[in-house]
């Protein structure tokens, strides 16, 4: 029977897809002397199913951290992983529950993310888990950039998109920062998969003024002149990489919580207290 983690999918996919029929698959062993789940001998069974058989969505609720996986068991599984994707088999994986600590919550050996495997497979659809509302990132949720892996071509911009749109980014040394660009032999740019050829996103300095002059009303003074200016100089945004196929936006795209994307602003008024 299931134990307590595997109970938790059962539940969750008995409750979600309500009458589609689940089955309950159970592996024993485990390898290099039991540090890593036997997804091996796992996509094995799967792959012995007949097509009548073989369900159409596989839910593994276990992962390791990447750096524990032997490379020579990742690249077995993955074989598995991909032949069960011939057949039409998408498989799922858990992203880990430990945050940029990997599949468990824990210290980071050198401060840098760790990864976690099979979510880290190019094979294996893995997704972060959100919470609240309005939605956000669940801090105990896991991911990063394989350090196995190269990114996918199809990848390449999604990837750069993302980076572009955060407004803030762990330091770049603690995670796999090389596989978020394509400097040669890049996959054609069209307008809904854009190349992006540079990561390089140019500095920029703004200077603002504020200027304000209390009058005297009676006794105190209560009454306030103020002037505004920002971007004196009206200098503009930094851009970001278009990609070879040029910009498919009505505006150059930059973001706006780095840079003022509005040019010199003029703010004039009268303050008063009632």
């Amino acid at each position: 029977s299931p134990g307590v983690e595997a109970m938790l999918d059962v539940e969750y996919i008995s409750a979600i897809g309500a009458n589609v029929n689940s089955t309950f698959f159970y592996v024993d062993g485990c390898y290099d002397s039991c540090n890593n789940e036997p997804y091996t001998e796992f996509v094995k069974e799967l792959l012995a199913l007949p097509d009548g058989q073989l369900p159409l969505v596989v839910s593994m609720s276990y992962s390791d951290n990447e750096n524990t996986v032997p490379p020579d068991f990742a690249a077995t599984a993955d074989a598995g992983f991909m032949a069960l994707g011939a057949r039409g088999v998408s498989v799922l994986g858990s992203s880990g529950d430990g945050g940029v600590s990997g599949s468990q919550s824990g210290p980071c050996p050198g401060g840098v993310f760790i990864p976690t495997y099979p979510a880290s497979s190019p094979y294996v659809l893995s997704v972060g888990a959100t919470q609240g509302s309005p939605e956000t990132a669940a801090g105990f949720s896991s991911g990063s950039f394989s350090n196995y892996y190269a990114a996918p071509a199809y990848q390449i911009a999604p990837i750069a998109g993302y980076k572009k749109a955060a407004s803030k980014l762990p330091p770049a040394g603690v995670y796999n920062n090389t596989n978020i660009e394509c400097t040669s032999g890049c996959p054609a740019s069209t307008v809904d998969r854009r190349t992006v050829d540079t990561n390089h996103i140019d500095g920029a300095v703004f200077f603002d003024t504020s200027i304000s002059y209390k009058l005297a009303v009676g006794d105190s003074s209560t009454t306030e002149l103020f002037l505004n200016v920002r971007n004196i100089t009206n200098k503009d945004p930094a851009i970001v990489a278009p990609g070879p196929g040029g910009f498919t936006y009505e505006a150059p795209p930059a973001n706006p919580s780095l840079y003022d994307v509005l040019g010199r602003t003029f703010r004039a008024g009268i303050r008063f207290k009632l």
